[in-house]
């Protein structure tokens, strides 16, 4: 702790009250005396009369005397105890120099950089580590510090100064040496005197690079933690005191056939209750006692394959979970398989079990010649090498790949000699074994041969006899090993005599010599402190002759290193202690992995508790984004629905699309702060696919000229030559950056202009060939950023003073642009400056791709019937709440198609056995049954796998849809919808041909039967989306992508679809180009 005391000066006592004056009363007395004396001599002459008067008179000034005789012994005593107060506060003052000598003492040595700073902000002190961060000499006392140049990135550095010093609150902030890169934590206080008052700062500087180098391996070991758990091949969960799931891997929720959020928070009643009889036991036993159960094997069954029985091997252990509660840990491997290649295998080896069970050897048999192929080996060969039988009957060399090279050509040349002799034939020699150690064996073969007395087989036994062998050569080699391993083990011997001074030392501590140690104590080889705690290992041995066992470190080279040291008593003949021997082991490793070992869990803690509170958030922002998107799908769906109504127009149409605009501002912000959260808990991922990167400009140029000339601003979109307009990529993601981009700059500038660049960058040689980056720049001429608003801007729910201003944002944008530009591969910057402007620039690396192989969308206008000659289409909507059902149902039979409706899921199955629909919209959240139970009620039949269901729901999620799709749905909406949404679904799964409105012409020319050459009106039945289309494809010259929306004419335009496929076939796109341009739709 830094204590720092504000040098006052204090005056003395002489410098208050001034000496009392001396004071010369005797004197003054005689004198007056004298003079009364003289006039009463001169009054008895003259006025003999009057002697009575002046013996009155004399008695008077007698009393005067005495009076001021009294005075002057009282200011002598106020005079002695002056100059007693007078000495006590000189010895005060000679107290407060040595304390402000002590301060100034510790300030200059500490290296923590203190400065401190009078009310105009001069420099008062400083201490001579500050010099890292500000550049100060001796002689800038007394400066102001705004006049001296500092060595960190805090741009606002003189602000939060004035901040301190006006609201008197203390200040803390991480600044970074541009220099050198060390960060420092910068402290801003108020210098407060004794009453509290503020009477100037005090500004310091703490190193702190280290702290955040271990910051970042905390976080870099915590994601490996996460990888092992995500992707370890074995079953991992923690559970509660309770024995609910706090935590759980893919790999156990899959083997109990439910996804990890059905495991999170329930008990195993819930999840697999067929097997809670046999789990709880173990349970409760692991909660008695304390202790794991290891190595469990269970049978049973779970949903994901109900009716199967399936084997595991589990362990269970304790967790703390906190002080006072203890849960569980689980480790489960199924073995299914496994157990039914044991049940195979018990079988084969009966056959062989008699023989096996009465030898420990290993039984063999192998062909009489040539390479002496094994033709069967029994089992136990696993416990001899570690092998398993068939890597030797499958492998023809492999017994003779696996003999030792130096018993290789002994073994093989002696082997047809000693198989052609009668009776047994014994040799020794060494094999491999499965960990690349060998082992001694005796072979004994016996030849077997047929009736012609020729050799067919060898048959034979194996016996291990490492140990003999072993000991034979451990008696030889005893003496030299032991040397041998004396001289290179990391242990010291020492012997030390009864005062504790070094008689002899083998292999010293690293730093020591034999000749060092020697004749020396602890205290002349270790500081005090160190050579106190080995002392108090030792002296306890020479005193009561009983050995003593600790651990203990020392300090070596600035390094902490441990010790585990074992000290017996050395006696004499007679008993008599002369000595100790220590025997000390480094175990520095051992204990740094301890160490280490702590981290890790203390991590893992903080981690599963972060993970928690992450858990906590989601299932809250997926609670709320049902209950915001719910009506919002009812707003925005009966706004269509009036929209539709002929009767609306005019200002009634007005309002309604006010509404309309209004319900999407809404659905965007609810989208974007969802998007948010799903983005900081790694939700996200990139949708990789072709795009063509001309419609994406031209949907942007669409969306923003219009917003700008309003506003009286130029819009333009530039693009290099050289950029590829076919590219793959996460086009969503990419267009919703430019989008947040452009709508700030248009948002935040009233004159001049807002402009979209995008560049080629150069290809560095760590991408493929087939990629490049593209540099996006957006510039305005817009009210700018201030200085020390630029490095909060990309944060959440942070507005710069403008945008507070506007009031048009939730502060979402920057932040959810930044997160996608660093998912697609890039990095996000901004240059601004207030009243000037502003320039945000990012590169992504994107794929080029042939603008061939990108599927143009197919888009249509607004749906107002159904075609002709097709079937009547029967749909079910399963829909509790009655405004979202009425919508569905209502924009569904008004295009004709047959309905009818469900309030839950127990309605929505009856209907579907009584009525058999075609397809079924099918809400999730229900009462009585919903949709989950369901859809899995439908599919489970046979009749309903065809049966085409599509699931409603205001989850923001894409986990739910994995999960629904895993249920047996066929697809998936988000409420609130689009009724081109529904309609297109619709037409996926069943084919329907639609009727579309027509954008018609007010006025629509003759068509001369003779004429030959299109016009603008021709195509007039086509949608204005489609136009833009055709005229961007024309533009391009991309003969594909024209043909195929030719094909989307309707087929009673012979006239339009016969002239636009002459005009591609004659090669003519600059025609199709000017019919086609969008000044003229």
């Amino acid at each position: 702790m830094l204590v720092i005391t504000n040098k006052q000066e204090v005056q003395s006592p002489s410098a208050l009250i001034d000496h009392p004056q001396s004071y010369h009363l005797d004197q003054a007395a005689l004198q007056q005396i004298q003079h009364l004396e003289d006039e009463l001599q001169q009054t008895r002459e003259n006025l003999q009369a009057t002697n009575e008067e002046l013996e009155t008179t004399n008695e008077e000034q007698q009393a005067i005397n005495e009076e001021l005789i009294a005075s002057n012994e009282e200011l002598q005593s106020t005079n002695e105890e002056l100059y007693t107060v007078n000495t006590e506060y000189q010895n005060q003052i000679q107290k407060l120099i040595e304390l402000s000598n002590d301060v100034n003492n510790l300030l200059q040595s500490t290296d923590i950089g203190v400065i401190f700073l009078d009310k105009s902000l001069k420099i008062s002190k400083f201490t001579p580590a500050v010099v890292l961060a500000i550049n100060l000499n001796e002689v800038d006392i007394d400066r102001p510090l705004q006049h001296i140049s500092h060595n960190f990135n805090c741009p606002n550095f003189n602000s939060l100064l004035q901040q301190v010093l006006t609201h008197e609150q203390p200040i803390e902030q991480e600044v970074k040496i541009l220099t050198t890169g060390d960060t420092l934590l910068m402290r801003i206080h108020p210098y407060r005197r004794e009453n509290q008052s503020c009477d100037g700062l005090v500004l310091s500087f703490i190193k702190i690079t280290q702290i955040k180098q271990y910051q970042d391996e905390i976080k870099r070991q915590n994601a490996e933690l996460e990888n092992i758990y995500a992707n370890i091949p074995v079953g991992l969960c923690l559970q509660d005191e309770n024995w609910r799931y706090l935590r759980i891997n893919k790999i156990l929720a899959d083997l109990n056939g439910k996804s990890i959020e059905e495991h999170l928070g329930k008990h195993p009643q819930e999840v697999i209750p067929g097997l809670l009889d046999i789990l709880e036991p173990i349970y409760r036993e692991v909660q008695t006692t304390g202790e794991p159960v290891l190595n469990i094997e269970i049978q049973g069954t779970t949903a994901a394959q109900p009716g199967i029985k399936r084997d595991w091997i589990t362990s269970y252990y304790p967790v703390q979970l906190s002080s006072d509660k203890i849960g569980f840990g689980v480790v489960v491997t199924e073995v299914t398989q496994l157990k039914k290649a044991q049940e195979a295998l018990r079988q084969s080896e009966a056959r062989l079990q008699y023989l096996l069970n009465n030898t420990p050897a290993v039984i063999f048999s192998c062909k009489p010649k040539g390479d002496y192929e094994i033709t069967y080996i029994s089992p136990n060969i696993r416990n001899l090498l570690g092998y398993e039988p068939e890597e030797f009957l499958n492998n023809s060399d492999f017994w003779v790949t696996n003999l030792h090279p130096d018993d290789r050509d002994r073994i093989l040349t002696g082997l047809p000699k000693g198989l052609n002799e009668d009776g047994f034939y014994t040799h020794e020699y060494r094999l491999k074994t499965a960990d690349n150690t060998y082992r001694w064996v005796s072979a004994t073969l016996q030849v077997i041969k047929d009736q012609h007395n020729t050799p067919v087989e060898c048959v034979g036994c194996l016996i291990d006899i490492t140990e003999r062998v072993v000991a034979e050569e451990a008696w030889r080699w005893s003496e030299e090993r032991f040397n041998l391993v004396l001289k290179n083990s990391p242990i010291t011997f020492t012997t030390q005599d009864c005062e504790l001074r070094y008689t002899w030392v083998y292999n010293p501590a690293p730093g020591f010599t034999f000749e060092e140690v020697v004749g020396k104590l602890e205290t002349e080889l270790l500081p005090a402190d160190e050579a106190e705690r080995i002392l108090a290992i030792k002296k306890p041995v020479i005193e009561t002759g009983i050995r003593n066992r600790q651990e203990f470190f020392i300090t070596q080279n600035g390094q902490l290193r441990y010790f585990d040291m074992s000290v017996e008593p050395l006696q004499d003949s007679d008993n008599h202690i002369i000595g100790i021997a220590t025997v000390a082991i480094d175990i520095t490793e051992r204990k740094q992995a301890e160490l280490e070992r702590q981290r890790t869990q203390e991590l893992q803690r903080e981690k599963e508790a972060a993970e928690s509170a992450n858990l906590a958030k989601s299932r809250f922002l997926a609670q709320m984004s049902h209950e915001l998107r719910t009506p919002l799908n009812a707003i925005l769906g009966f706004t269509q629905l009036l929209q539709r109504q002929p009767k609306f127009s005019g200002e009634p149409s007005e309002y309604l699309n006010i509404i309309h605009r209004s319900g999407k501002n809404l659905l965007g912000l609810i989208n974007d702060i969802l998007t948010l959260s799903k983005v900081q808990a790694g939700r996200v991922s990139l949708k990789i696919k072709p795009f063509q990167l001309s419609i994406l400009l031209k949907t942007l140029e669409n969306m923003f000229s219009l917003q700008a000339a309003k506003k009286g601003i130029k819009f333009e979109i530039k693009v290099d030559a050289n950029v590829s307009q076919g590219l793959q990529g996460d086009e969503d993601k990419l267009r919703q950056v430019l989008i947040n981009l452009l709508s700030n700059s248009i948002k935040f500038t009233s004159s001049g202009e807002v402009s979209l660049m995008i560049r080629s960058q150069p290809v560095t040689a760590e991408i493929s060939s087939n990629y490049y980056y593209l540099q996006f720049e957006v510039r305005d001429t817009g009210v700018g950023i201030a200085a020390d608003e630029l490095e909060k801007i990309f944060e959440p729910f942070v507005q710069t003073e403008a945008g507070e201003k506007v009031k048009q944002s939730t502060g979402l944008g920057l932040a959810i642009s930044r997160e996608f530009v660093e998912l697609m591969g890039g990095k996000i910057t901004v240059e601004s400056q207030l009243k000037q402007g502003s320039v945000f620039r990012f590169t992504i690396p994107l794929e080029r791709v042939q603008l061939a192989s990108i599927q143009p969308e197919l888009l249509q206008s607004r749906v107002i019937g159904l075609s002709d000659n097709q079937p009547q289409y029967r749909i079910l909507v399963a829909e509790d709440r009655p405004d979202n059902r009425h919508l569905i149902v209502k924009l569904l039979e008004t295009v004709g198609f047959q309905v009818q409706a469900a309030t839950n899921g127990l309605e929505a199955i009856k209907l579907w056995e009584s009525w058999s629909p075609d397809l079924i919209w099918m809400d999730m959240q229900m009462p009585v049954m919903d949709g989950y139970q369901a859809i899995q009620h439908i599919k489970a039949r046979p009749e309903g796998e065809d049966t085409v269901i599509i699931a409603l729901t205001a989850s923001a999620f894409e986990e739910e849809r994995h999960h629904i799709i895993a249920l047996g749905c066929n697809d998936f909406v988000r409420k609130p919808f689009e009724e081109q949404e529904i309609f297109a679904k619709i037409q996926q799964y069943l084919d329907v041909s639609y009727i579309y409105e027509q954008q018609q012409s007010t006025t629509k020319p003759t068509r001369d039967r003779g004429r030959t050459q299109l016009v603008r009106e021709d195509f007039d039945v086509m949608p204005t989306q489609w136009l833009k289309q055709l005229h961007q494809a024309a533009y391009l010259a991309n003969e594909a992508e024209i043909e195929q929306l030719i094909q989307q004419i309707p087929q009673r335009d012979t006239f339009l679809i016969k002239r636009l496929k002459e005009l591609v076939n004659h090669l003519q796109f600059e025609e199709i180009e000017a019919l086609t341009k969008p000044e003229s739709l």
